[in-house]
């Protein structure tokens, strides 16, 4: 039971990095194409509000 706890706790890390690695990886690409500029806004907004709702108790 122990295992697999730190396990899911593991997974859910890494899961929670990788998805910020690939937002700031496609927030630099959207810097450096103007195209895409809005785009990367709202995506940044989206996100965070995502982590807000998770993790923080209003």
């Amino acid at each position: 039971m122990y295992n697999r706890c730190v396990d899911d706790i593991n997974f859910r890390s890494i899961f929670f990095l990788c998805n910020i690695n690939a937002t700031v990886e496609f927030c630099f690409y959207c810097l450096v194409s103007r195209r895409y500029h809005q785009l990367m806004i709202e995506t940044l907004e989206g996100f965070i509000e995502k982590i807000i709702r998770k993790y923080v108790i209003i």
